[in-house]
């Protein structure tokens, strides 16, 4: 899955006509900061949101996409 990350991303930057220069925001589970994960994301340069609250639901944005996209399914 995370080889599919840096051109999936570089993809959806380029189609909205955004800058290229982005951060990977996760929100600190365990899975996401083992020395592998981490390790892979240096190797692949991979910036990561340093300040964000880890795992907390009710902080991560993903949550309320998950919501949005239950209601229209």
């Amino acid at each position: 899955m995370l080889a599919a990350l840096v051109p999936a991303a570089e993809d959806i930057f380029e189609a909205v006509h955004v800058d290229a220069d982005w951060k990977l925001l996760m929100d600190k589970a365990p899975a996401h900061t083992t020395a592998r994960t981490t390790r892979w994301l240096q190797q692949h340069g991979v910036r990561v949101a340093k300040r964000w609250s880890g795992n907390s639901p009710d902080l991560n944005p993903i949550e309320n996409m998950w919501a949005w996209m239950n209601r229209k399914m």
